[in-house]
């Protein structure tokens, strides 16, 4: 095993959500994946039960692509008015 003499690192719940113990504020149906309120940098749908269903993987993943655009347009309206 390539990491089984390695020390390993327990990534912090605060950032790195893993559902099944963490729970999820509003459910997995009902978190606001766009806005993110919890800043999570990662969620882990690992160990659930019911893994979301297509479309509604379908429905985050444009939840975050949405964010990704919003956040590179302000940041190049931003750096546009301080190039300005």
């Amino acid at each position: 095993m390539l990491y089984a003499e390695r020390p390993a690192c327990e990534l912090p719940s605060q950032r790195y959500a893993f559902v099944c113990f963490d729970g999820l504020p509003g459910g997995v149906e009902g978190y606001d994946y766009s806005a993110n309120p919890c800043g999570y940098a990662a969620i882990h749908f690992g160990g659930l039960a019911e893994k979301p269903s297509d479309a509604l993987a379908l429905q985050i993943f444009s939840a975050l692509a949405n964010r990704r655009a919003r956040t590179a347009a302000c940041e190049d309206a931003l750096s546009g008015s301080i190039a300005g």
